[in-house]
């Protein structure tokens, strides 16, 4: 199984490498906007998910060519992750 990390964020490549994880780094594209309609629990589950679908995306394109199916890409898991810093 290959593991994607969709992020450059350098805190993050050190925590997996720290956790022994073996990974590839592919930041993911998708434009953070803030949503004030969303609570802030929603907006990072919500950034997180598009991180990782924009980078299942472009994996499909460029390596796979299968028909887009919108959680599967063969034997890979594609990690997003989002952190939003929240007071009140």
């Amino acid at each position: 199984m290959k593991l994607i990390l969709a992020s450059k964020s350098p805190r993050r490549v050190e925590l997996l490498k720290n956790a022994g994880y073996d990974f590839e780094v592919m930041p993911s594209l998708y434009d953070e906007a803030f949503d004030e309609s969303l609570h802030v629990s929603d907006l990072v589950m919500r950034h997180a998910e598009k991180k990782a679908l924009d980078v299942a995306e472009k994996l499909n394109n460029e390596k796979f060519n299968l028909p887009y199916t919108k959680y599967h890409i063969p034997n890979t898991f594609i990690l997003g992750v989002d952190t939003v810093g929240y007071i009140n």
